[in-house]
């Protein structure tokens, strides 16, 4: 699909473990990518992008600017499931042997990974040069699952993790291949848990900032009552986070044109001096 100078490809990519699903915004000619962005989207039966979002049309913008966008459909996220067993070490493995084709393939240009929500429990689990490049943690979950989910169902509802029902596509590992299961409908708590499974009680400051990054950068939104604002100083500290960025009146999972474009900001103003600390508020 062609929307202006960039090309959206959703289908499946070839990689190291054979082809992985997703959506990447590259330019019609690849030798202008100046730049590359992998993508490790907010966790269990999630949507890998949603055109018409803020942030699909930023990602249309961002190609005229040279910069690339991959966005893995890594297991756990919408239609691919482990479920009932976690998806965290799996997409783990999967993203990191990904990360490395990419890194090799694209060896001359900047790669930052960027992990959204619970993606940033995925990162954390990940190994190889993924960790050791500048990361930018979109509001991550700051302290565990566990108090993710306890702050969500604390709320009246807004998720609609009480009531609802969402499909998943279950497959099984055999140590080679994924093998299709079944496809069912399953309440959003149990998704939720069964995602995470042994890693509910993880501690995902602790867990990221065990291996430093060259530039951890926070971003979180001052109004979100799901990623854990009130632990944010303690989880920029214990992660090393070089840069920290707090949006004004920005929520967990509805981002506006605007703030979208704050954050854009953000991320360019700290890939460029990620050796300079910073603390700001953004509005």
């Amino acid at each position: 699909m062609n929307v202006g100078q960039a090309v959206i490809v959703v289908g499946a990519f070839d990689g190291p473990r054979g082809r992985m699903p997703g959506v990447a915004y590259l330019p019609q000619n690849i030798e202008k990518i100046q730049s590359l962005r992998f993508r490790i989207v907010g966790g269990p039966n999630q949507q890998v992008a949603e055109f018409g979002s803020a942030e699909h049309d930023l990602d249309i913008r961002n190609v005229s600017r040279g910069i690339a966008t991959i966005r893995p459909a890594y297991l756990g996220t919408y239609l691919r499931s482990l479920h009932p067993q976690s998806s965290v070490e799996p997409a783990a493995v999967e993203l990191s042997a990904y990360y490395e084709w990419l890194r090799t393939r694209f060896a001359s240009k900047p790669m930052t990974v960027m992990a959204d929500s619970a993606g940033s429990v995925v990162f954390a689990k990940m190994t190889g040069t993924a960790r050791s490049g500048p990361v930018v943690l979109l509001a991550p979950i700051m302290k565990t699952p566990r108090a993710s989910l306890s702050a969500i169902l604390s709320q009246k509802d807004p998720y609609g993790l009480h009531r609802s029902y969402q499909l998943v596509r279950a497959y099984k590992w055999d140590g080679q291949n994924l093998l299709f299961v079944q496809a069912h409908s399953f309440p959003g708590q149990e998704i939720f848990r069964a995602f995470f499974g042994d890693h509910m009680d993880m501690e995902v400051a602790d867990e990221i900032g065990r291996v430093r990054s060259i530039c951890p950068v926070l971003i979180y939104g001052s109004d979100d009552d799901r990623a854990g604002v009130q632990w944010a100083d303690a989880f920029a500290a214990r992660v090393g986070a070089k840069h920290v960025w707090k949006i004004d009146g920005m929520g967990h999972s509805t981002i506006s044109p605007k703030q979208m474009a704050t954050i854009d900001d953000s991320i360019t103003k700290s890939l460029k001096n990620c050796r300079s600390p910073s603390v700001s508020n953004a509005s």
